[in-house]
């Protein structure tokens, strides 16, 4: 049986819905309202590997299952870097970067918008070792120099620039691995 009043209610329900979603979608919308641009911190890059390794006594190593038998066992990760921005003079960021796995083997990841207003700007950018990230005595530093050095980060990278922004424009820093330096890439033509 046909539920006469709920098929009228439907039946005119469903325009007046089809017409109110056409009116809204021709509503101006703005996805930033305001006028301010915007300053765009985005790399990747390997850091340097700091481990620490010790060698095993031969009670040790004959303690340990024969496919986990390493004369030299070490530990360590990926060394952490300190971010700071300074716009104007001042200090916008000031924050530790390290790699986002448990065994810090990983990049490390810069990635932060932070909201400026339009005109001139001197912006100063510092991405160096964190203190204390140097290989305490006796540690070895990963031996694989041939892989990784030329993918590491220096231990300092610095950008100190004066930038004058428009509305609505984004500055991206960027790190350039073939210069090993913090670039700001040129905006694409057109």
């Amino acid at each position: 049986m046909i539920d006469t009043p709920r098929v009228v209610a439907a039946a005119l329900t469903a325009p007046a819905l089809v017409l109110a979603i056409a009116a809204l979608s021709r509503v101006p919308y703005a996805a930033n309202p305001r006028d301010d641009a915007m300053l765009r911190l985005s790399w990747r890059a390997r850091s340097e590997r700091i481990e620490t390794c010790r060698t095993l006594s031969d009670s040790a190593l004959a303690a340990l299952p024969a496919h986990m038998r390493q004369r030299v066992v070490c530990t360590g990760g990926a060394a952490p870097y300190r971010l700071r921005v300074v716009l104007d003079g001042a200090s916008q960021i000031d924050e530790v970067v390290r790699a986002g796995d448990v065994r810090r083997t990983r990049p490390l990841f810069v990635f932060d918008e932070t909201a400026i207003a339009p005109g001139s700007h001197h912006i100063v950018i510092d991405f160096a070792r964190a203190d204390g990230a140097r290989p305490p005595a006796g540690a070895v530093e990963d031996t694989v120099e041939a892989r990784t050095r030329a993918e590491e980060l220096p231990p300092r990278l610095a950008l100190d620039t004066a930038v004058t922004l428009a509305p609505q424009q984004v500055l991206l820093v960027t790190y350039d691995p073939d210069r090993r330096q913090l670039v700001i890439p040129a905006p694409p033509a057109g």
